[in-house]
């Protein structure tokens, strides 16, 4: 039967793990746990943020300001006169800046204003680019179905060929031929929009003809910073640019690693306005001196020109800025920034977190079906815990996106699916087993038998446990002489406040019979101390019966006595019965002694009585005082027994303590036939405890023994006769 309840549970659990995992891989390629991961993303990206790891970016910003400027100061209005731009740059070199990155398109000749000729100022910005070799253009590429490939863009295309990418892209607004001529290097502007066309991850390269291709803007100026001549080449899920290898995502794309918010002089990069730059470049042509504005460090550096005014609509949206505006031109810089530190999101792999989700769903699957609901809900929510703990840690410290969503939201369905397939399949089963043992069985047995349903098959197991039996003194006359309705009340009260003590002295109660009690310890629950709180158990029920025994007598009724027997040792303990019907209930010699024992005090006029087995456990704690040596009725092996009288350190046990000690002497010489010498202890005995039958019982004998001596073979033992 326990086989094969648990080749069943196998098997359901078995197809509850398919299901669901066959669930998470559909929604997992139908792309329903990207948005959330994205999300999720964004908002570490926003938590925390951070530094560049070295200042080798700088921004010159066509901002608010400088259109303002140019406007009032100058009467020069968007789109300005390219020797506006030559004038920067002229100034950039000065201040020995290493590249130029324009986020400006050159694509149409300039045009004559205010007496100013186009052309000339188109030769000035030319002349400018040709004297440094320093500055990377841009053009736009759109998707289209055939590609476009100028042949006077190849020296600014790579081959490489894109397997995982089915676009193709056509190559427009491309500088004019004297700029394209003179240009160190060409980028693409494009930037491909997401979920909530926020900005997380952008294409390297653009497929233009198949086998060749045009840089982004970003990765243009990396390039371009770099001294020689850059192989490029595409392995598996990485870019390789000479020898440093750029991670990209399952399509191909770069995950930008971001920094800070954009747009502003505390912004991500060092923030110039173009038009202070402008008016610094116009000083140095005057004075030929670079130094006019010492403020503005530019050695070594990328300059990316680009802007931020709101008019210009080169404003993004990227997980950095959810509301304040984030300009075009630094997501290039962030892209050329990550190239140059290295700077690079770590993304687990699709395998590594595939198998993650095999291995948390199967072990939250195995908690829920296989451990105590207090153990699987605590490790289960440890576990989501951890989860999210991780990924903010790994995040934070090492900038690994570990997919903390996928994994959580995986785990979390697996639970629910989980615990309803348990409700539904066990909790039938365990609300039947409540309704049919709450009553009879302690809460611990019921739980138990619940958690373990192979504890009801039929059969039990040897332990070592101890039992109690007690007994209404007289009850059958009183049953004669009490009408039925009183006798149920009055039998129903007392066993109530019995079995109270019993549950509360972690006992497991087996039977009652008529108005005796059967209970044991140490099962199904584990008590290291059955025999203590047995025994402590019987102390309690004679305290509580005097309590009972005054409300009794108040209300005319019979205040009968009870009578105790405990005895402890091994014993089977298990269900046993029919397949239909049984109970869990002990049997072996051990627990017949036990019931011997409780009659036996009606012979020595005790009410409780012990075996030397139980009073070995409970000796140092609980008084107790020796009876006799006793054949139990059916036996011919005698047995000490003694009687249990209170705990020990107690006003009860000082009040008993001498005459413990002086019964026990007198029994010594009883039993070494030493008469006169008992008799004196008995006697003085009985001065302290004028009514003890048993003191009693053993000065009669010792008359008897002095007249008529018992034989050589004679022990001292008491034969029961009595059941």
């Amino acid at each position: 039967m326990k086989k094969g309840r648990k080749l069943s549970k196998v098997a359901l659990v078995s197809l509850v793990y398919a299901a669901v995992i066959c669930s998470l891989f559909i929604l997992q390629y139908a792309g329903f746990f990207n948005p959330i991961e994205d999300s999720l993303l964004d908002q570490k990206f926003r938590s925390f943020e951070r530094d560049v790891p070295k200042d080798r970016v700088s921004l010159a910003m066509i901002d608010q300001k400088s259109l303002d400027t140019f406007a009032k100061e100058h009467g020069i209005y968007w789109p300005w006169p390219r020797e506006v731009y030559g004038t920067v740059h002229n100034y950039l070199m000065a201040k020995q800046a290493r590249l130029v990155v324009y986020d400006v398109l050159f694509d149409q000749p300039d045009f004559d204003r205010n007496g100013l000729s186009g052309a000339r100022s188109d030769l000035y910005l030319e002349q400018m680019f040709g004297t440094y070799q320093n500055s990377v253009l841009s053009a736009q590429t759109i998707e289209s179905e055939d590609g476009y490939n100028r042949s006077d863009l190849s020296r600014f295309t790579y081959p490489l060929a894109l397997e995982d990418s089915s676009e193709l892209y056509s190559v427009h607004n491309v500088p004019i031929p004297r700029f394209l001529n003179t240009a160190h290097k060409i980028g693409s502007v494009a930037i491909p929009t997401e979920n909530e066309s926020i900005i997380r991850r952008v294409p390297m390269f653009f497929n233009i003809s198949g086998d060749r291709a045009l840089p982004s803007l970003g990765v243009a100026a990396y390039l371009g910073y770099q001294r020689g001549q850059v192989s490029v080449e595409r392995t598996g899920r990485s870019l390789l640019l000479d020898s440093l290898k750029v991670p990209l995502q399952p399509d191909g794309k770069y995950l930008i690693n971001w920094y800070k918010k954009g747009g502003s002089e505390d912004g991500t990069f060092r923030n110039y306005s173009f038009y202070g730059l402008f008016k610094a470049g116009l000083e140095f042509r005057q004075t030929g001196d670079p130094k006019a504005d010492s403020l503005i460090e530019l050695k070594d550096k990328i300059v990316f020109v680009g802007a931020n005014a709101a008019g210009l609509s080169d404003i993004k949206s990227t997980p950095m800025s959810p509301i304040e505006p984030f300009p075009g031109v630094e997501i290039h810089a962030a892209v050329t920034n990550n190239l140059l530190e290295s700077d690079f999101i770590t993304t687990v792999s699709p395998f590594t977190k595939n198998i993650l989700i095999l291995i948390f769903t199967a072990v939250l699957l195995i908690l829920i079906f296989w451990t105590p609901s207090k153990v699987n809900i605590s490790f289960s929510a440890v576990l989501m815990g951890a989860i999210i703990i991780a990924g903010l840690i790994l995040f934070s410290v090492y900038r690994v996106w570990f997919p903390t969503a996928e994994i959580f939201l995986s785990s979390l369905l697996m639970i629910i699916v989980g615990y309803t397939t348990k409700y539904v399949s066990e909790d039938a089963q365990k609300r039947a087993i409540r309704s049919a043992f709450d009553l009879y069985l302690q809460k611990e047995l019921v739980e138990q038998i619940i958690e373990q349903p192979e504890l009801l098959k039929l059969g039990g197991e040897k332990k070592e446990l101890t039992v109690l039996f007690s007994d209404l003194a007289g009850f059958t006359s009183i049953s004669e002489d009490t009408p039925p309705e009183e006798l149920v009340t009055f039998l129903n009260e007392y066993l109530s406040e019995m079995t109270d003590i019993v549950f509360r002295n972690k006992g497991t109660l087996d039977k009652y019979i008529g108005d005796a009690i059967m209970a044991f310890w140490g099962a199904p629950v584990p008590e290291e101390d059955h025999a203590y709180y047995a025994c402590k158990c019987a102390l309690e029920m004679e305290e509580k019966l005097a309590e009972l025994q005054a409300k009794w007598t108040g209300e005319g009724l019979p205040a009968p006595h009870v009578r105790y027997g405990l005895n402890s040792g091994p014993m089977v303990v298990g269900n046993m019965g029919s397949k239909d019907r049984f109970s869990y209930t002990v049997l072996g010699d051990n627990v017949n002694l036990g019931a011997r024992l409780e009659p036996a005090n009606k012979d020595f006029g005790t009410r409780i009585l012990i075996s030397q087995s139980t009073r070995e456990q409970v000796k140092d704690r609980l008084l107790t005082r020796e009876v006799a040596l006793m054949k139990a009725k059916g036996k011919t092996k005698p047995i000490r027994i003694f009687e249990l009288i209170c705990e020990k350190g107690t006003e009860e046990s000082s009040k008993w303590e001498s005459f413990v000690e002086l019964f026990h002497g007198a029994l010594n010489h009883y039993y070494n036939r030493e008469w006169e010498a008992a008799e004196v202890k008995f006697e003085k005995a009985l001065e302290l405890k004028d009514g003890d039958m048993l003191c009693r019982i053993y000065s009669k004998n010792i008359e008897v023994f002095k007249k008529n001596p018992p034989g050589d073979n004679w022990e001292g033992s008491y034969q029961q006769t009595n059941k």
